[in-house]
């Protein structure tokens, strides 16, 4: 199946919150695993400021904002430098969802 050109967000089921809110049945496994990313990225941050993590992961403000809004496809070397920056794995399994 070829990368999806929408952003995570837009498959929400309803109009709520990525990456709280509830995903259409049709979406893709990358989906999960971005929403996955994005929850547990949300949880380490905690009460850190958004540009001091990115300050410690070499990555742009916006960048960790976009993540964890769902408006961008969080890459492979941007996943490790924060699970480096966080000491914490970020990369989770929800892709692997058996779907009916």
């Amino acid at each position: 199946m070829p990368f999806p050109r929408q952003k995570p967000a837009a498959f929400l089921a309803k109009k709520n919150c990525f990456p709280d809110g509830d995903l259409r049945e049709n979406a893709p496994p990358e989906v999960y695993l971005a929403a996955g990313v994005a929850n547990r990225l949300k949880t380490k941050i905690g009460k850190e400021s958004i540009r001091y993590i990115a300050k410690q992961a070499g990555l742009s403000p916006q960048t960790i904002i976009n993540i964890l809004n769902g408006t961008t496809w969080p890459d492979l070397r941007t996943i490790a430098k924060l699970e480096n920056a966080l000491n914490t794995r970020l990369w989770g399994y929800e892709h692997r969802k058996i779907r009916n």
